[in-house]
């Protein structure tokens, strides 16, 4: 059996792809202030500027996270299977430093020193997103869904997939 190269240049395409796409599609939904086609009855509104719609293929850029997903739970797969070191605990042990701390530094900024987020500690909904947000829990509330930074969702779903 060939074994396979330890870098596999093809999936850093996709990844690349991937994150071209949502970027577009964030793009597409700051510039005309929606991010896809409402609706009339049973039928997508088509009735936008022609801008929109020239660049409506921009509008699947959503589905990039989920690709991004996938290609990145393969890559570190793969990456514990070929470790030296097996084993779940050491794998957990690394992807905690990897991730948490850095996270946890964003966390204290955007809750205490950006002037657009700060959290008043003395309220109890803010002492509630800010212990979600330390379990990287704060995805499973609307409420707390995109409180103090709204692209920490994302760091929630990588912790909870590795749990």
């Amino acid at each position: 059996m060939e074994k396979l190269p330890r870098h596999l240049p093809a999936l850093d395409t996709v990844r690349g792809v991937a994150i071209l796409m949502v970027f577009l599609y964030h793009a597409m939904g700051a510039s005309w202030g929606f991010f896809t086609l409402g609706w009339s009855g049973w039928w997508p509104d088509f009735d936008v500027p022609r801008s929109y719609l020239a660049l409506l293929p921009l509008t699947f850029g959503k589905y990039g996270v989920a690709v991004f997903f996938v290609v990145s739970g393969f890559c570190i797969h793969l990456s514990h299977a070929r470790s030296s070191q097996p084993g779940w605990r050491r794998f957990f042990y690394r992807r905690f430093f990897r991730i948490y701390p850095p996270y946890a530094l964003a966390l204290v900024f955007f809750a205490v020193a950006w002037p657009w987020t700060w959290l008043d500690f003395t309220r109890p909904e803010d002492q509630v997103q800010w212990a979600l947000h330390a379990l990287a829990l704060h995805n499973l509330l609307n409420w707390t869904f995109l409180g103090i930074n709204p692209s920490f969702w994302s760091i929630a779903v990588e912790v909870q997939l590795y749990a």
